[in-house]
């Protein structure tokens, strides 16, 4: 039976998969060397660029084979480090959004908090006011290009007022 492998990738875990399809993951770049992998029946997390060499190599035990503690063929005894405990796995991202109250929103501009009332951002001058259509009076966000109701192009975003 073959080696299994779970990876996380931007935050998300994936797998179990094969090795072959791992490896098939890793030569198209969609899987990269800084990646965190990990063989099932192992409790640690490495680098995907180790577990290639080690694929590649035919050092992944399988759950049917068990792993040898002798030295490798090519490397000398002792020049291998081995882990006893996983790395930390990567915090996910959480959109500013979802930290900022509710009765705050993000300029569309600078991205500071606005207060969910004010007109125009307080550090960049950016209009805060909804977006109006002149085909449908449709109320769109500040930042919208196109009305989100019957798709007419908005008008051109207006510079900051000068102060």
């Amino acid at each position: 039976m073959e080696a299994l492998v779970h990876y996380i990738k931007s935050g998300r875990s994936f797998g179990p998969i094969s090795i072959q399809d791992f490896l098939d993951l890793f030569d198209s770049q969609v899987i990269g060397p800084s990646d965190l992998v990990r063989v099932e029946g192992v409790s640690s997390w490495t680098s995907a660029g180790t577990i290639v060499v080690q694929a590649r190599a035919g050092l992944l035990a399988t759950p049917s084979q068990p792993v040898s503690l002798r030295p490798t063929a090519g490397l000398p005894a002792g020049s291998h480090t081995v882990f006893t405990s996983a790395p930390p796995i990567p915090r996910l991202r959480v959109p500013q959004d979802a930290l900022r109250p509710s009765s705050q929103r993000a300029c569309p501009r600078c991205e500071r908090p606005a207060a969910a009332e004010s007109s125009f951002c307080k550090y960049c001058g950016g209009d805060l006011r909804p977006r109006r259509c002149s085909a449908c009076a449709h109320a769109n966000d500040p930042d919208a290009l196109f009305c989100g109701n019957c798709g007419q192009r908005l008008g051109s975003l207006a510079p900051p007022p000068a102060r």
